[in-house]
């Protein structure tokens, strides 16, 4: 059995198409691209969208931000130490109890309002007379102490040569680190009388300080220079 099928025709056996409406296609082919939407211009929709969605982001930024500056602000602020600005001292004794002690009183007279000057010179008397008391307390009754520094840079020279007159092949004593030296002159069985007190050290011209009457104990400081 064979089925035919025609196609109706009108008169004058032209078929006659449907006419297409442009904007009933243009909306069907947004609706298929652009399901969610159900507007006629979804790509004004999604951009719309997108704006809310970037405005909703920058205000959760702000308001991070906010919270963050107001936590930072309402954290107490460190309270500054009483020798910020004021440089430690670094001479010590040698003797620890002593040194750490000293360092106490000088951090303790910072809190307390002295003055950075005022706290350190009375850190540096401290220290010396504790010195001068230790050299002494190792010594007969005629000796002398002193400490040797560079005239210019005023920094403790060690290993200085002292020497109660012109200095021979023999070093009656050295400075130490700190530039501290002890001469014993009543371990030798010296007399009380008028010495120079010769200061050798490479680098320095030979150099000795006024000739003065020694008896006792007693301190001489000196100088070098270039």
């Amino acid at each position: 059995m064979t089925i035919v099928m025609t196609t109706p025709r009108e008169a004058g056996g032209r078929r006659t198409l449907p006419r297409r409406d442009r904007n009933t296609e243009r909306s069907r082919l947004d609706q298929s691209m652009f399901p969610q939407s159900r507007s006629p211009f979804p790509l004004l929709s999604l951009t719309a969208s997108a704006y809310g969605e970037m405005s909703r982001r920058l205000v959760l930024v702000a308001v991070l931000a906010f919270v963050l500056s107001a936590c930072s602000q309402s954290q107490v602020a460190p309270t500054p130490t009483p020798t910020a600005g004021c440089p430690e001292p670094t001479r010590v004794t040698g003797l620890t109890p002593t040194d750490v002690s000293n360092l106490a009183t000088w951090k303790q007279d910072l809190a307390n309002g002295v003055s950075c000057d005022k706290a350190t010179s009375d850190y540096v008397t401290r220290l010396e007379d504790k010195k001068s008391e230790q050299l002494f307390a190792n010594a007969s009754t005629f000796a002398m102490i002193g400490r040797v520094t560079d005239a210019v840079s005023g920094a403790p020279v060690e290993q200085v040569c002292i020497t109660p007159g012109k200095p021979g092949a023999i070093c009656w004593s050295r400075t130490d680190r700190d530039g501290w030296y002890l001469l014993d002159l009543g371990s030798v069985f010296a007399h009380e009388g008028f010495y120079e007190i010769f200061f050798v050290k490479a680098g320095y011209p030979e150099q000795h300080s006024v000739s003065r009457m020694l008896s006792g104990h007693a301190r001489i400081d000196f100088q070098l220079t270039k």
